[in-house]
């Protein structure tokens, strides 16, 4: 079953969170099977390396964050979809080194290597980080996107359904998953091993759907003491999991404001 770490709180603005690093050495060797894997305001959410228990505040904007992920060592990138801009963020002196400008507006971010995609309901862009190429991709679709071995993962909600898909970096579609578990997604994050894990905001939920997004199974639930949730995010080297979440549990956005941190088994 999964291991819960502990509550992080969190407050308007971007902040850094460490958490000991005796807390998630219990690592384990084999691959799970999908179904074999046990049961202030947080609008975005990225793990970062294990460091003593701490809380940081790195900088603040005055456009709000919609997305976040880990680019590389001590550079995060914050989406301002609203502005069309993502922000590289360097956690580490506090300050932003470089805004990238997009052409749309867009909800999502991911970065994977050198490359780094940002998402709408409309399309998605997909950026090389190296030149700043951009390539707009028209077919790829979604509210919450992820990269994983050069490949787009992306959810989104429409008529009242949600559905999971994969792209290739062109944005050839591979496949599109959907089951009644995953109702208004809120967050996608990938772990090492190509398992997809959702934030199930109607059922309140986290779902994992299989690397060949053929099947699926619910993983934690409102029993588990989530509510609400709102974003999820996955260290893949550590395999931590981070679950933001509403603690009031009446779905008031200026309650976001905590997370719980699970260590998945096998991960």
């Amino acid at each position: 079953m999964l291991t819960r770490l502990g509550i992080l709180l969190l407050v308007s603005t971007l902040l850094l969170f460490k958490l000991k690093t005796e807390e998630a050495q219990q690592l384990a060797t084999n691959i799970p099977d999908v179904e074999k894997i046990k049961p202030l305001r947080i609008y975005a959410a990225t793990t970062v390396q294990l460091q003593p228990l701490l809380c940081e505040k790195i900088v603040r904007f005055s456009d709000i964050p919609l997305d976040v992920c880990y680019v590389r060592t001590n550079t995060v990138a914050v989406a301002l979809g609203s502005v069309n801009k993502t922000a590289l963020v360097d956690v580490e002196k506090n300050r932003v080194i470089k805004i990238v400008r997009l052409s749309h507006k867009f909800d999502g971010v991911a970065v994977d290597d050198n490359m780094m995609v940002v998402s709408s309901d409309e399309k998605s862009t997909l950026i090389n980080l190296n030149d700043m190429c951009c390539t707009i991709l028209q077919g790829v679709r979604a509210n919450h996107i992820s990269l994983f071995k050069g490949n787009l993962y992306g959810v989104i909600d429409e008529n009242n359904e949600s559905r999971v898909s994969c792209y290739k970096n062109n944005g050839e579609h591979i496949w599109t998953f959907t089951h009644r578990e995953i109702d208004e997604a809120r967050g996608l994050a990938l772990d090492k091993n190509g398992c997809h894990y959702i934030a199930s905001s109607n059922n309140n939920s986290i779902v994992v759907v299989s690397p060949d997004g053929k099947r699926c199974s619910s993983i934690l639930s409102e029993h588990d003491g989530i509510h609400w949730l709102w974003s999820i995010d996955i260290n893949t080297e550590s395999g931590l999991m981070m679950v933001p979440y509403d603690s009031s549990g009446e779905w008031d956005t200026e309650s976001f404001d905590s997370a719980f941190v699970y260590k998945i088994p096998n991960v």
